[in-house]
């Protein structure tokens, strides 16, 4: 009898609605009432779905947007507190050991743990000098990620910076999974010109200038431009 007495009012209310009528609850009809309900519904499937896709977003979509976010914060600050912000920006996003390596190459291995820690700290030197260069330039616009590429572990992604009058910018990020991002770039390529191509010719060039003296070559290429 309980059950029969609470589907007993909602059956009327249906046929109510069914019926083009609507019945009068404390000054709402049942109409308004329903109304109310879908929209409050729909609101909890946009929620849900913007939920869902930042959730489906993937660690190399939130690198790319982390690291643009970071650029564009270090563009509104002072500039005597940027050299501070790229070295905070670059210790996050790169994974400085891999970028060094690349930049000495075959002489990588030829060093003992000393002079590996010293390159890895005048990588991470030119990695600032290099993040206050970018932040000389033309801010570029937000980032679109054109396309992905599988490397073993690791992705290769490819941006692109949509600016004003067509100026847009390609960026081809090699990332590899860890860090305060989510990922950590091992190379990046802007508008064909490599990073870590780039360092090693900086510091193949050193090693000529110090007659292949690699302390003084390490030395150097920490004040390279």
């Amino acid at each position: 009898m309980r059950i029969r007495s609470m589907a007993t009012p909602l059956m009327q209310s249906a046929l109510g609605i069914l019926g083009g009528k609507a019945v009068a609850r404390n000054g709402v009809t049942v109409w308004q009432r329903a109304q109310q309900t879908v929209k409050q519904a729909g609101l909890g499937l946009l929620v849900a779905l913007a939920a869902c896709q930042t959730a489906l977003a993937g660690p190399e979509e939130a690198f790319v947007e982390r690291t643009h976010t970071r650029f564009a914060s270090l563009r509104a600050a002072p500039k005597e507190a940027r050299p501070a912000g790229c070295k905070a920006l670059y210790s996050a996003a790169f994974d400085t050991a891999a970028v060094a390596a690349g930049a000495a190459r075959k002489e990588w291995k030829r060093m003992k743990a000393s002079r590996q820690a010293a390159m890895v700290q005048s990588t991470g030197q030119r990695l600032v000098r290099e993040c206050l260069s970018v932040l000389a330039r033309p801010e570029p616009g937000p980032p679109v990620i054109l396309k992905r590429a599988q490397l073993g572990s690791g992705l290769k992604v490819t941006v692109q910076h949509i600016g004003p009058q067509g100026k847009d910018t390609i960026v081809t990020w090699t990332l590899k999974p860890g860090g305060p991002f989510g990922m950590r770039a091992l190379d990046a390529t802007a508008e064909g010109r490599g990073l870590v191509a780039s360092l090693r010719s900086e510091f193949d060039g050193a090693l000529a200038a110090t007659g292949g003296n690699i302390d003084k070559a390490i030395v150097a290429f920490a004040g390279k431009r």
